[in-house]
């Protein structure tokens, strides 16, 4: 398991630092972190897929709504110079301790992936 490390984008730009993928990955300290991106690049030559299941797939609660199912995220990322920026990862995608888990399926050879946020002061 890599735990990824946000990274926080500022003005003068960053050149975010990548982490090989494993079966399962983590974000810590995304405490409802509603500008957090997972970025995902593969370079080999299978197709890999990514994916971020809800803590609860019944747990949003939208006010004037109600109850909603909230659907798992999955990304295929394609192969051989495959790139995908992910989210932003919504509330209910992070647990009560403020972590995003990430599933890699299929391939995860040459899949490496970077937790990259917008931190709320610079709005």
């Amino acid at each position: 398991m890599s735990v990824l490390t946000i990274q926080n984008i500022v003005a003068a730009g960053i050149t975010p630092s990548y982490q090989a993928a494993t079966a399962s990955d983590t974000i810590p300290g995304a405490n409802g972190n509603e500008r957090l991106f997972l970025h995902a690049k593969n370079t080999n030559a299978s197709t890999a897929t990514v994916t971020i299941n809800p803590v609860s797939p019944t747990s949003a609660k939208i006010p004037g709504v109600g109850q909603v199912n909230v659907p798992t995220i999955q990304v295929t990322i394609p192969a051989t110079t495959g790139d995908k920026m992910i989210g932003p990862i919504p509330p209910a995608y992070i647990d009560a301790t403020g972590t995003v888990t990430i599933s890699n399926g299929g391939t995860i050879t040459n899949l490496t992936l970077a937790a990259i946020a917008l931190p709320a002061a610079s709005l």
